[in-house]
């Protein structure tokens, strides 16, 4: 029971965040698609806790597989490995007028979506002169809850 109407803004808070951007953040990352973050292969064998601390950056990095060797099997595997959108998704800045019919709805709905504008432009601004742009939060490459 919600006694008070600050305590339903924040359960709902929570639940749009939950279902939009902390899902999309998780399942579409690009942090992952960096191979040497998450390699999908390795030679030789896997670091024990009797190397912790003595692993070097050199040493890890001579184990991820070269391009030449596992490109090919590895781009399959990555693909299903990896979260993709759907083909008719829905993003966050495109949620249809018709889910929400009530008249009080409409100028909240329009100062949401004047809100992810704004900060769709600070992040765009951020990521200018960046090599490797952060996308992943873009509220235009966000869906607009979870499909499953």
């Amino acid at each position: 029971n919600f006694t008070e109407k600050r305590e339903l803004k924040n359960l709902l808070v929570k639940i749009i965040f939950t279902t939009t951007a902390k899902h999309s953040s998780f399942n579409f990352f690009e942090y992952q698609r960096f191979i040497p973050n998450a390699p999908y292969a390795i030679e030789g064998p896997l670091p024990t806790e009797a190397d912790r601390g003595t692993m070097t950056f050199k040493m890890m990095f001579e184990r991820i597989p070269s391009r030449e060797k596992y490109g090919p099997e590895l781009s399959g595997l990555f693909d299903v490995m990896t979260a993709a959108f759907s083909d008719n998704q829905t993003w966050l800045t495109e949620m249809p007028r018709s889910l929400f019919v009530d008249d009080e709805i409409k100028p909240i709905m329009d100062k949401f979506k004047s809100n992810l504008e704004k900060i769709e432009k600070e992040i765009v601004a951020r990521n200018r002169g960046l090599k490797v742009p952060h996308m992943v939060l873009l509220p235009s490459r966000i869906p607009a809850g979870i499909a499953i």
